[in-house]
């Protein structure tokens, strides 16, 4: 999920700010969030189970998509389905958190994590298409 969620992270900035920067910080951010993943493991393995570093890269880029939204016009049609991208993650989120409970309510038939894994997918989805059907805004002229 945090490897989407980067190359989701890097979609964003290239649709709003650069290509050039979205596509630069591409490899370093996924690299990035897969070394949190490994790092938290290895963390888990000692019995420490340190998320810091996991949830400083998931809530940094979280927290700045409504600002780059904001900040940055759109430049390119299709700009409004980040929102949807970010609703999933949201959702993703809460029912990561809630697993073991509709687990439960679903008789075993499927977990939060599972669910979380879907909505992801379908984010992920959502970006590509997103990126597909995109079209260049007309500039303005002054």
């Amino acid at each position: 999920m945090t490897i989407a969620f980067m190359a989701l992270f890097c979609c964003l900035i290239s649709d709003k700010i650069s290509v050039n920067a979205g596509l630069t910080l591409l490899l370093p951010l996924i690299f990035i969030g897969g070394y949190t993943v490994v790092y938290w493991i290895n963390s888990e393995l000692l019995g420490e189970g340190d998320l810091r570093y996991y949830i400083l890269v998931q809530l940094l880029p979280f927290l700045s998509v409504p600002y780059i939204m904001l900040l940055w016009p759109d430049r390119y049609t299709e700009s409004q389905s980040i929102y949807v991208v970010l609703s999933l993650y949201i959702l993703a989120k809460v029912v990561e958190h809630f697993d073991e409970e509709i687990y439960m309510i679903t008789w075993g038939i499927i977990s939060g994590h599972t669910i979380k894994h879907l909505l992801v997918s379908y984010a992920m989805y959502v970006g590509i298409r997103m990126i597909r059907y995109r079209k260049k805004v007309a500039e303005k002229e002054d």
